[in-house]
């Protein structure tokens, strides 16, 4: 059996073609019926069958514009079934936009398949197996946040503010009272020295004021 084939629709031509351990599928054009959809998984799931081949790299640069809602949502379904298609999938898209649409769509309908911009982090994710959890953020333990959390923080409404107020420093130094040099004896004339004037210290000397930094078909 040749290793690459080609399957012509209504305006879209796939390539697919055999790698060691995935398909490589490369879609060029535009879907935009379910009838070619339909043509084009009855002739992957032959290849599949024939070649036994479960992981595919469905490379959809070349795709113009944006599927119909019925066709991309046919799609979905499709892909979401192994029992029909694949059980890996690795996308590769033009535009990050569509890339991240593609991935949350597939983490969220609990899908192993996932997007990237270019044909090599496809590959390494192929090669690894396909962990679609990779995509889920990581969430710190019970006891690594028990450890790291403060008194005050869980407190309801205004309390974590509060305690936080209580940790500045700087409320001592606000609510203290400048402090008076003691009065020098006037000099032979009468007049009092320079040195007895007292010295009230500014309010920018008081504390330092704040930093001003402020804050495809698929797809």
């Amino acid at each position: 059996m040749a290793k690459r084939e080609t399957i012509e629709l209504g305006r879209a031509v796939v390539e697919i073609e055999e790698r060691p351990g995935y398909l490589l599928v490369v879609e060029t054009g535009r879907l935009t019926s379910l009838a070619d959809l339909r043509v084009y998984h009855g002739e992957l799931e032959r290849i599949v069958r024939q070649r036994k081949v479960t992981r595919a790299l469905i490379d959809a640069r070349g795709e113009v514009g944006d599927a119909p809602p019925d066709v991309r949502e046919a799609m979905w379904d499709w892909l979401l079934d192994p029992a029909r298609g694949f059980e890996v999938v690795a996308f590769v898209l033009h535009a990050s936009v569509a890339v991240t649409r593609v991935n949350m769509t597939a983490l969220s309908r609990g899908a192993n398949l996932r997007a990237f911009e270019s044909v090599s982090e496809a590959q390494r994710w192929l090669a690894r197996g396909g962990r679609p959890s990779s995509l889920a953020p990581r969430r710190p333990s019970v006891s690594a946040t028990a450890r790291t959390m403060r008194p005050g923080e869980l407190e309801p409404d205004g309390g974590a503010q509060a305690s936080a107020s209580r940790r500045r420093p700087a409320a001592a130094v606000e609510s203290a009272p400048p402090r008076r040099s003691a009065p020098v004896p006037s000099d032979t004339t009468g007049r009092a020295s320079r040195a007895s004037r007292h010295y009230v210290p500014r309010a920018s000397e008081e504390e330092p004021g704040e930093g001003s930094d402020g804050s495809s078909s698929v797809a």
